[in-house]
């Protein structure tokens, strides 16, 4: 598609917009669609301590957070 946008008539810029827009419309359609699978639980009050307990104890959480 966008090799057929670039060397038509449009060009590369409006090619470019063209795309954008496309995709942008495609997305929001799609975010519509959308719906959870699974209901939620209800949340406990947790402290922010114990949550980063639990992800310090994710490795690769961890690994990708240090780099």
């Amino acid at each position: 598609m966008l090799n057929t946008l670039f060397n038509g008539p449009l060009g590369f810029h409006h090619g470019v917009r063209v795309s954008a827009i496309l995709i942008s419309v495609l997305l929001l359609f799609a975010t519509l669609l959308m719906k959870p699978r699974l209901l939620l639980a209800p949340k406990k009050d947790e402290s922010a301590l114990s949550e980063l307990k639990t992800f310090s104890r994710d490795v690769p959480y961890v690994l990708t957070a240090l780099g």
